[in-house]
């Protein structure tokens, strides 16, 4: 009789080890995804304070055109890449929520940035619509920040 329950036993432990190994490994997953999102989040968040910052420039009239142009464009740029590597994400453990909502406000900063973009192409780059733009820039910016701050935390 010991001998039969000898490798029952012998199993059980096997398995116990296995369920361990993986919820760890799991866990490290977890954490490595929480990083990356918190990464992507801190780094959409600079990209959409930095076009804020450019349009308020534009409205006070310290920035040229081009300087304009290209401060959008490449907060686009990095927002756009940031978004790829938010939607590409495989969400694991509790981070889903987290991902869907960092990815929602990366989308929508690039929304604002484009929009503003096409006001500055047709020459409305100014008053109360780029205003507005800046505004939510500057929320959107303080949200990721505060996401990535979030995931930071575990």
């Amino acid at each position: 009789m010991i001998h039969r329950s000898l490798p029952t036993r012998a199993a059980t432990a096997a398995l116990a080890g296995a369920l361990v190994t993986c919820a760890l490994a799991g866990c490290s997953t977890d954490a490595a995804a929480r990083g990356t999102l918190s990464q992507s989040a801190g780094t959409a968040a600079a990209s959409a304070r930095s076009a804020g910052l450019v349009l308020g420039l534009d409205q006070e009239d310290r920035v040229l055109g081009t300087v304009l142009d290209t401060g959008l464009s490449d907060a686009a740029d990095k927002l756009a890449a940031e978004a790829r590597v938010v939607a590409t994400m495989t969400a694991i453990g509790g981070i889903g929520a987290s991902r869907d909502r960092v990815l929602h406000d990366i989308r929508a900063a690039q929304d604002e940035v484009a929009s503003a973009q096409r006001a500055v192409a047709a020459n409305r780059d100014s008053g109360d619509a780029l205003r507005a733009h800046r505004r939510e820039l500057d929320r959107l910016a303080q949200q990721l920040d505060a996401a990535s701050k979030r995931l930071e935390r575990g």
